[in-house]
This record gives structure tokens, C-alpha cells and sequence, in this order.
């Protein structure tokens, strides 16, 4: 990446709801700027920068879990109930793992999410059970530090930003199976209200 991205916030006085939004794999919270502009002017909202992504380099990335994604964005929920919030939980891709996790661990009953990415895509398959295997995932992730991100991977709002990975850490991709498998094995939920959002020609959705 190219710049240092930062969380985005608007705590409007006297709303009794905010939402939490959690990014997908690789994103940055200026991402989801078309929806953070279409919100009413009495929402309040919180996006935390995901752990490792939006800095100039992959120093971090390369030393980070699964569990300090979950654990950082538990910590965001619980600092913003203990303001006194209504917490709506939105997850984005990747991050409706998170967002399912978290609301197992907080008891939260109010989930939304936008083109879930909640099993690997067919193509990566192969990939990923060999990141996944004991020994043999540690060996390939030390011999393959990163993958190549192609240009078609691109969105031209991000190519004209200047924000965009030319290479993908291997050790974040390894921690992206990690989790969809961890939220895959769990089943006891307790959401009352959810919403779904995607388009029908959303090849990620899974």
C-alpha cells in the first residue's frame, strides 16, 4: 500500500445507535465511503482500520492471527457499549467472520452483512489446504512470503486513490482461511435481526 489509512468515526450527539463496521480482507475503511454517505445524519458509526492492512509496508501483517482481528474488534464493540450504545454489527466481505464471531462471543442480536465471504473460492482451494496443513502449510508460507496481486484485481476508484497491493502477504491469506474455518464451525448464534446484502454478479460472495 501506498499510504497510511486511518478508522473512521461520527458520533452524532444524543443517537442511540452506532454501528460497528468491520472490513473485508485487505481494506481499508475508506472503502466503505458509499455507505457511510448514505447513512442518516442521526447514525453514528465506527470503522476501525483492520489490523495489518492500510500501512506502507507488511511488517505487521506478517506477524499477525486470525484472533487479534476478532479480539481487536471485540475490544471496539465493548468500548462502545460501555458508552452506551446500540450496537449494530455490519460486517463486509471477509469481515462478516469477524462479525459472526463476535456476535457469538457478545450475545449480539443485531447483524448485517454485505457480500459475505464465509468459505474459499473454488480456484483457491487447493491453496488453501496446503497453507492449512501442519508442517507442510508452516514450510510453504516460509517459501512463499507473498502472492502477486494482478492489476484486474484493481478497482479503478482505488487505482485513481493511489491505494492498492501489488502483492498479497501469504501469512494474511493463511489467517483468512483460519478464520472462515473457525466461523464455519461455529453454529450457535444468538442474532435475532439480520439483514443481507450483494449483487447478483458478486463472484466472492460464498
Amino acid at each position: 500500500s501506498y499510504f497510511e489509512a486511518r478508522s473512521k468515526h461520527r458520533f452524532v450527539k444524543n443517537s442511540k445507535t452506532c454501528l460497528l463496521i468491520i472490513t473485508g480482507f485487505r481494506s481499508i475503511p475508506s472503502k466503505v465511503n458509499p455507505l457511510l454517505e448514505s447513512l442518516p445524519s442521526d447514525i453514528s458509526y465506527y470503522v476501525p482500520r483492520c489490523l495489518g492492512w492500510g500501512r506502507t509496508n507488511y511488517n505487521s501483517i506478517d506477524k499477525l492471527s486470525w484472533k487479534d482481528w476478532v479480539l481487536q474488534y471485540m475490544e471496539a464493540y465493548d468500548l462502545l457499549v460501555s458508552i452506551g450504545y446500540h450496537v449494530v454489527v455490519v460486517g463486509h466481505s471477509t469481515g462478516c467472520n469477524i462479525a459472526n464471531i463476535l456476535a457469538l462471543q457478545r450475545n449480539i442480536e443485531d447483524v448485517c452483512y454485505i457480500s459475505p465471504n464465509f468459505i474459499v473460492n473454488d480456484k483457491h482451494a487447493m491453496y488453501q489446504k496446503i497453507a492449512l496443513c501442519p508442517i507442510i502449510g508452516d514450510i510453504f508460507c516460509y517459501l512463499v512470503r507473498i502472492f502477486p496481486n494482478k492489476p484486474s484485481d484493481m478497482s479503478s476508484e482505488f487505482e485513481k486513490s493511489g491505494f492498492y497491493y501489488k502483492y498479497i502477504p501469504t501469512n494474511g491469506v493463511k489467517q483468512m482461511w483460519k478464520l472462515q474455518n473457525k466461523n464455519i464451525r461455529e453454529t450457535d448464534c444468538s442474532i435475532k435481526r439480520c439483514a443481507l446484502f450483494f449483487d447478483y454478479e458478486d463472484d466472492v460472495v460464498g
